[in-house]
């Protein structure tokens, strides 16, 4: 953009309450500001790729695009939602510097301080939240599929115990030593039922169970669907194939969100938009001729 001349430092001098929002992979400073990069990229340098391991340590890719998405996208929005309330203020707008990898990397904020809280190296998929514990975990059932506990809190460990006759292994929900064999002898008991059965068996129980889903369950999970969070369209745009679309998780009581799965065509919006700019129709249309739109 600099080089196009439309960079921040150009686009100020002509209007000094503009905010200009920038995501790049690294950031606008520091000895990597030109590296390309994506995702993976962003999550292997800031140290997550090294964290979403099993416990043999071989890394893995999220399905989720951590960086670009919450890194990227969202600090985007929350850097420019607070230039435009500091423009409330101060009448000037600002630059907006997003890095994906600092975004990436302030998400491991608990990680970080139990990292330095232990004064050691957390250990892929043995850690508290990573694997290594009983209460935290992901569990295989007698069908292939799996199921999540999340039981944290006392109350939660302790009903799920209850519920499975486990009286002993209450006292020993943050004894280290004993989570390998809580874990092993809960994995056994797990393999006892399918998935769906189990989640029968916790039904009503407040424990923090849930079963993991596919794509195909969430789609036609209750509480997805009551939430309005995936909305399939019908033969999109006539190729026969129904199309599925996420919805929006901020809900709002005064000015809720619509989603209109509708897509202009390029260059759609080009006239009403330079228009409100205060463009001619003859500029316009230079424009147009001159190859500029």
């Amino acid at each position: 953009m600099d080089k196009l001349g439309l960079g921040y430092e150009s686009l100020r001098k002509i209007n000094e309450k503009i905010i200009y929002c920038t995501i790049t992979g690294y950031g606008l400073t520091g000895p990597w500001k030109d590296r390309a990069g994506h995702d993976l990229n962003y999550l292997n340098s800031a140290g997550v790729s090294g964290l979403m391991a099993g416990k043999n340590g071989e890394p893995v890719i999220p399905a989720v695009q951590v960086a670009d998405v919450a890194g990227g996208g969202l600090y985007a929005v929350t850097g420019i939602l607070m230039a435009l309330f500091a423009r409330t203020r101060t009448g000037r707008g600002q630059l907006c510097d997003i890095s994906m990898m600092d975004g990436a990397l302030s998400l491991l904020a608990y990680t970080t301080g139990e990292w330095s809280g232990k004064g050691g190296l957390p250990l892929p998929g043995r850690e508290l939240l990573t694997g290594g514990a009983a209460m935290y975990n992901v569990y295989r059932c007698g069908d292939g599929r799996y199921v999540s506990l999340g039981a944290l809190e006392q109350k939660f460990w302790c009903g799920f115990c209850d519920a499975l006759g486990l009286e002993e292994f209450k006292s020993w929900q943050y004894v280290p030593e004993k989570q390998d064999e809580m874990i092993d002898a809960l994995g056994g008991i797990m393999l006892t039922k399918t998935r769906d059965q189990w989640v029968d068996f916790f039904a009503g129980r407040d424990i923090c169970f849930t079963p993991v889903l596919d794509l195909d369950e969430v789609s036609v999970n209750e509480q997805v669907l009551a939430r309005e969070m995936i909305m399939k369209i019908a033969d999109f745009m006539g190729s026969g194939t129904d199309m599925y679309i996420t919805g929006n998780p901020v809900k709002l009581s005064d000015t809720p969100c619509e989603v209109k799965p509708e897509f202009s065509a390029p260059g759609a919006d080009t006239e009403s938009v330079l228009s409100a700019e205060g463009y001619s129709r003859e500029e316009i249309e230079r424009f147009r001729r001159d190859g500029v739109v």
